[in-house]
Order: structure tokens, then sequence, then C-alpha cells
């Protein structure tokens, strides 16, 4: 199947989902990573102690030296050397230890397949939106920091898989210096499938929950308000911020729109020339308040994922390489962060015009509006039960269908509602907006 995933029809979708799967264990995918899901199981269970983790933890000999190789590190400046898992589960604590064994046993089971070069570059910089979006889970979804975790290490572990499968045409959609979501819309015009659908189609098959699986498949869609209540949402507004992060693989420093990587770097900052990230950033107090955030919390989160990140960073030397420079990587990535909330008060704050035309739809239990303006294409919006816009995306009315409008919505429809009026009535629709 040639045709790009941009103009894939519904059914052409959940055909191809169905093949990634197969690909998957052709590439060498284990059907389910026995030990990630043992500890994914404990993760769940709110009884689990220590000692539970330990015991899963003792019978992988590689995980056990890096976990005591940390527990010995400077960080815990223990006067006697820590020379038994348990202690050093104790030292690590039960937060940092789920993270790490969680995260450890995923990017092993991912992360060993394809060109190596490319698979470190990924791998590199998903360790770093891990403790960015573990940070930001502290304030946003303190409840759910492990999952915050995992779900910023998983956000590109397709991009490696993908180019096993596809081959050299994945590099062409991540050139140097794209950032996240350009590189995005280059994989939908065209490639035959995302490094989303391959990532999607890898926790399908490890069975994982939708409260890991949907933010990861939601994160190039801006998000809207989340209510206190809906964990699935706030863990998608943190895989949106922490998956526009990426790391520049020639100077291990993350991308900004306002300083591109040295291979494509113009006269903007001229030969000698110092960049400072700080000037990058404008009207960044409102910027960061679209996050749920004051511009002092940002700058102390960000400090604290940098932190941490130089902390367990070695954990994964198995898949990933070290980032150096903090201080800088901290400056950076706080422009970027305010850069996209930047774009997405943008894309927020402009009124619909007279020419826009807006209805609304009711699926399984779902609200969806649609919005098209001539000679623009249209957008399609999924509603919470007040009316506040949660998730979004773009689309050309001649390409799409209510099916694959409501799969990237995150909107599930089986066969039972697949000829419900109000489908058929969205199908309509959207074939008068192309007419």
């Amino acid at each position: 199947m040639n045709k790009p995933r941009g103009k894939m029809s519904a059914g052409e979708v959940e055909t191809l989902l169905q093949s990634l799967e197969r690909k998957l264990e052709r590439v060498g995918i284990e059907t389910q990573p026995e030990v990630a899901t043992r500890i994914l199981t404990l993760v769940q269970d709110p009884n689990s102690q220590l000692r539970d983790y330990a015991g899963v933890i003792k019978t992988d000999h590689a995980i056990c030296g890096r976990l005591l190789k940390l527990a010995n590190s400077a960080f815990f400046a223990q006067r006697e050397p820590v020379t038994s898992i348990e202690r050093a589960c104790v030292l690590l604590g039960t937060t940092r230890l789920r993270t790490l064994a969680l995260g450890f046993f995923m990017a092993r089971a991912a992360g060993g397949v394809g060109d190596r070069d490319v698979s470190r570059q990924v791998w590199t910089q998903s360790v770093f939106r891990a403790c960015l979006a573990q940070s930001l889970a502290g304030r946003i979804a303190p409840e759910a920091r492990v999952e915050a975790f995992v779900i910023g290490l998983m956000l590109d572990a397709g991009i490696p898989l993908q180019h096993k499968i596809q081959g050299e045409a994945v590099l062409a959609a991540h050139r140097p210096g794209a950032t996240p979501a350009a590189a995005y819309k280059a994989e939908l015009t065209t490639l035959p499938f995302t490094h989303v659908d391959v990532v999607g189609a890898l926790l399908n098959k490890w069975r994982f929950p939708k409260t890991l699986c949907l933010p990861i498949q939601w994160h190039h869609v801006a998000p809207g308000e989340a209510k206190r209540s809906d964990l699935v949402l706030r863990l998608h507004r943190i895989a949106f911020y922490a998956g526009a992060v990426s790391v520049d693989p020639q100077t291990a420093q993350p991308i900004t729109l306002s300083r591109p990587p040295a291979a494509t770097r113009t006269a903007e900052v001229g030969p000698g020339e110092a960049f400072n990230p700080r000037d990058a950033i404008a009207e960044e107090a409102a910027a960061a308040k679209k996050l749920g955030l004051e511009r002092s919390a940002i700058d102390k989160l960000v400090a604290e994922a940098v932190k941490e990140y130089q902390t367990v960073c070695d954990v994964f030397g198995e898949v990933a390489d070290r980032l150096d420079g903090p201080e800088a990587i901290a400056a950076m990535v706080h422009a970027r962060l305010a850069e996209v909330m930047d774009e997405q008060m943008t894309r927020h704050a402009a009124a619909p015009s007279s020419a826009m035309q807006r209805k609304s739809f009711r699926i399984v239990d779902s609200n969806i509006e649609i919005m098209h303006e001539d000679g623009h294409g249209a957008v399609a919006y999924l509603l919470d039960a007040k009316g506040v816009r949660i998730s979004s995306c773009r689309f050309d009315p001649i390409a799409e269908s209510a099916h694959s409008i409501c799969f990237s919505l995150g909107v599930d429809l089986d066969d039972e509602h697949k000829s419900d009026p109000m489908v058929l009535d969205l199908d309509q629709h959207i074939k008068s907006l192309a007419a």
C-alpha cells in the first residue's frame, strides 16, 4: 500500500494497523515483554511493595547492576557500599524505582531493533523527554508520575522500528532541524504509515492500558482544557508538551524554533555569536498559563527534569547516550515549551470568521464538532460535557470519512456503531464539505 497515511480512509487505516502488528513480529518484537508486563502489573496495583519490585528486578542481572551503580553514585552519598538490590530499592524510593524498572524493560524490548545510530538518537532524547514528562506530571497529574515517565519515553519509540520497516524514506521525513510537528506532517504526506501508527500497534500488541496508549497516540494533537478528574486528558497535555522537545544529534542540544541545529543554522546567529535562548521567549507569562503553570513553576520543573535526567540517564546506557550541558538544556527546553504554548494560543485565539461553518455530532457518547472555512479545509474537535475542546485534528474532507475522523480523535467505533445514524450523518456532512 503506497498511499500516503494522510489520505487513507478509516477502513484502510484499520487494515494498516493490523498489518503493522505482523510487521513488528517479523522485525523481532516479542508479543509481550514478560518482565515489563510484570512490572506494569505491580505499578497498577496500589498494594504493591518495594520488595515485590525487588523480587522481579532480581531476575535480571542487567538492571540489577545499573540500579546498584546508581545507588552507589555521588547523588545518594552513601558511606558504605550498597551491595543488595533490596537496599538499592529503598534508597531509590518507590516512584523512581517504578519508573526506572518499567522504563528500562520497555526501552530494551523496543530499542534493540533497527539501525543503531537511528535508535540511539531517538532513545537519547526519549530518556530526557521521560524525565521532563515526569516533572510536569508532578504539577499536572501527580498521581501518575510513573505513567507520565513511560509516556515521555515511548513517544518516538516507533521511529527506529519504522526505519527498520520502511527504510531511508523515514530519515527524509525526520530531516535535521525539523521540529517533531514538522516531521510528523512530512510522514503523513509522504509515507504509508507514521511512527505514531507503529508505536500504537506496538502498545496494542503488548496490551497496554489506554491510560498509556491514548496520550502517546494523541501527542501530535494540540490538547484542550483538561478537567482534574480526567487523567488521560491531563497526560495528553503532558505528552504534547514533552513531545515538542527534540534533540539535535550533531550538538546533543534540544532544538527550538529560534535555534535550528548546526547543519541548518543561517545568518540568524552569526559566526562566534552566543545564542541566548531567553531571547526567543515572547509573551511567556501568558504562554505559561496555557500550560496551567506560572513561569517560575516551569523554570523549576525543567530544572527538576534536568537534575533527574543527570541522575538516572546511565540506567538507559544500553539504548541511549548522555546529553551534555545541563544549564543550556534547561534554558532551551524552556524556550521551546514557550514557543509551543505560543503557537497553541495563537491557534485557539483566532475567532471563527463569518465564513466558518460549524456542525455538532453526538457519537458513542462523545461530542464532535466540525468546523469548515472555505478554501481552508476543516477541523474536527472532541468536546467534553461542558463543550470545552479536548483535542482536535485538521483534515481534508476529500480524503477523510466519519470513521477516520473518529479514529483520529480517539473515539472507538466498533461494529455496533458503524451504522449509527449520527455516524452516517457525519459521513454525509464530510462529503458535502468535499463537494
